[in-house]
């Protein structure tokens, strides 16, 4: 990811609508030193990445949200403009 100003935490927003792997996935990134901003669904992803305008540095979906899916949040994130990395994640995060 260059040209992200080094002085905060990188920002990875993370949509994922099943509690427990939210919960996991956010505290791995923040012991790791992210900034993450955890949604469990397409709807308020979208207003988070729109509020937060270009501080957004990762986005991760689940595939499958109550909203939408993944694909289609990636899709209305890049008709919107967004160049930011997207990562789709399946329905079960394996270790």
């Amino acid at each position: 990811m260059h040209g992200i100003n080094s002085t905060r935490p990188k920002v990875v927003l993370i949509a994922e609508d099943d509690p427990g792997s939210l919960m996991v996935l956010a505290t791995c990134l923040e012991l790791e030193g992210y900034e993450a901003v955890a949604v469990t669904d397409g709807d308020t992803a979208l207003a988070c990445y729109e509020e937060r305008g270009g501080q957004i540095d990762c986005v991760i979906t689940d595939f499958r949200l109550p909203d939408c899916n993944g694909m289609e949040l990636i899709a209305e994130l890049c008709w919107q403009g967004s160049t930011v990395p997207i990562s789709k994640e399946e329905d079960r995060l394996s270790c």
